[in-house]
């Protein structure tokens, strides 16, 4: 999997994510939203097919989910900020 550095769309980074863990092993949305700590078992699947949003305390948890810290933390939550153009 790419790092999260080369990604621009924060659910692109979510979906492979969870591509690459569900390839691994038997890991399921429910199980990916449990570890981030939403309530709901398919938050993080809506996120992905933009039917919801990450808000900053969502996608703080989400990057904690991920293993995200450093650096490539810092940048997952930029990408949470619309670009201004």
């Amino acid at each position: 999997m790419k790092s999260v550095i080369e990604y621009k769309d924060y659910r692109e980074y979510v979906l492979e994510y969870y591509r690459e863990r569900k390839r691994t092993s038997a890991f399921t949305w429910r199980e990916f939203a449990k570890i981030a700590g939403f309530a709901s078992g398919s938050y993080l699947k809506l996120v992905c097919d933009g039917k919801t949003r990450l808000v900053e305390e969502g996608a703080k948890k989400t990057a904690v989910a991920m293993g995200l810290s450093g650096f490539e933390y810092d940048y997952w939550l930029s990408l949470m900020i619309p670009s201004v153009a």
